[in-house]
């Protein structure tokens, strides 16, 4: 007997297969709601950019060519601090109030260290151990960050992106923005065209 094409099992499991497109959209959103910035930032994300310059609130332009936006706080109260904060997040496509701390260069260390190939698997430990060597600071005095730029395999050497930045300044500006109303979800340093290291210096 012919199978009635109303009733098939490619009709009969469309609306299961819709039910589970419904869901499977709503549930990732909930997670990329829920979750951490620097897990987002996984799906294609990343909160905007800002940097705390004196009394004056820049939004580092998320795009290349884009320039930068900045608020002088000075003459503006508590209330109307939070609210230009909020208004530069915004113009940024930010409604939740999503920021990553922007340094300067001058406010961290961005330095390359090569390092022998066989550190790679515990590399976050072995920087913390070289340190003092590697920069003018011991382990304990920063908040660092790295990234392996290249691999040598004749050589056994791998070159790697060391970011550091003193873990009181970080704590200091990091409160300093969340008491300007913002989610703080990152630590990023400026380079050189005003955008953000694929680094974050937040602490963990």
């Amino acid at each position: 007997m012919a199978t009635n094409p109303e009733f098939g099992p490619s009709r009969a499991a469309a609306p299961f297969r819709q039910k589970l497109a419904a869901f499977w959209s709503w549930w990732t959103g909930e997670i990329a709601r829920l979750l951490p910035e620097r897990f987002s930032m996984l799906r294609g994300g990343g909160a905007p950019m800002i940097a705390l310059e004196g009394d004056d609130v820049v939004l580092a332009s998320p795009s290349p060519g884009g320039g930068e936006a900045r608020t002088v706080l000075t003459p503006l109260d508590d209330t109307r601090r939070k609210a230009a904060v909020r208004a530069l997040l915004e113009r940024a496509g930010e409604t939740r109030g999503r920021a990553r701390l922007a340094l300067g260069h001058d406010e961290a260390l961005m330095r390359k260290v090569t390092m022998p190939a066989a550190t790679e698997e515990n590399l976050r430990q072995v920087l913390a151990f070289e340190m003092d060597r590697l920069t003018p600071f011991k382990a304990d005095e920063v908040y660092f960050d790295y990234r392996v730029l290249s691999r040598e395999a004749a050589t056994g050497q791998i070159l790697v992106q060391l970011a550091v930045a003193r873990r009181e300044l970080v704590d200091a500006r990091a409160q300093k923005l969340r008491a300007l109303g913002a989610n703080v979800q990152g630590v990023a340093v400026r380079d050189e065209a005003g955008h953000g290291a694929a680094l974050d210096l937040m602490p963990l």
